[in-house]
């Protein structure tokens, strides 16, 4: 009996579903483990060091490019917490939402590159240019052109995101279920203003002007204020109430 027969089997049945609805969970869990899988691969490119090291000077550099590892990881592990949290409100696989996955799961390869370098080049002025950056960023210009990618990126991810949430605001059986998929999808398009921002700025930005080279960036730290009243302002709302069985 092959391995995946096996794994069939043993899954542990879900009371009260039929078998056409507990073969969409098992495949969404399938979906689940190849995005999980994916967003693994992508955190094993931010490595800290890319090649062999021969000295302790070697080891040194590597050890001074953690911070900017350390951004590039927390940014793919929300992005991937989110995908989870999306599969907690709507279990079931369908077409829509295994699309969706997919897309996401190309994007984020994609963006996992700009977003290394954009945190490099981050730790360095942070740090007063104590910190290694990538050769690749000589200039406030190719600062601009980082920014410019990187916040098209976020965008489409957070655009993506929020198909992903709105279809669980559709589709998800239970009501509360539906007003969290609503609730989230509003963060993310929140997500996807600033990205846009960003991108203005970038597009704006001076070159000629060091000093402002960092306006682009400092414009996600908007995410968290804006997100706040709009959390706030949403959960003052009425929750739905379960519809009542009958007597």
């Amino acid at each position: 009996m092959s391995s995946a027969r096996k794994a069939y089997i043993l899954t542990p049945s879900i009371p009260g579903a039929t078998m056409t609805d507990q073969f969409a969970v098992r495949s969404a869990s399938r979906v689940d483990a190849f995005v999980d899988a994916a967003f693994a691969f992508c955190m094993t490119l931010l490595v800290v060091s890319g090649g062999q090291m021969q000295t302790v000077a070697d080891l040194q550099n590597a050890l001074m490019r953690v911070p900017a590892f350390a951004v590039g990881f927390a940014l793919l592990a929300l992005f991937w917490w989110s995908h989870h949290a999306f599969r907690r409100l709507y279990r079931a696989d369908d077409g829509p939402s295994l699309l969706i996955s997919l897309m996401i799961v190309f994007v984020i390869m994609i963006y996992v590159y700009p977003l290394r370098l954009l945190g490099e080049s981050t730790a360095y002025f942070l740090s007063g240019r104590n910190l290694p950056a990538s050769d690749l960023v000589q200039s406030v210009g190719d600062m601009q052109v980082l920014y410019v990618v990187y916040g098209a990126g976020f965008m489409v991810l957070s655009f993506l995101y929020i198909l992903l949430y709105r279809l669980a605001a559709k589709r998800a059986a239970d009501p509360e279920d539906r007003r969290m998929g609503g609730l989230h999808a509003g963060t993310w398009f929140i997500c996807g203003l600033v990205g846009g921002l960003s991108v203005v700025l970038a597009l704006l930005l001076p070159t000629g002007d060091p000093w402002s080279a960092g306006f682009p960036g400092m414009a996600y730290m908007l995410i968290p204020v804006l997100i706040w009243p709009y959390m706030a302002i949403a959960n003052r709302r009425p929750k739905p109430q379960p519809a009542a069985e009958p007597a």
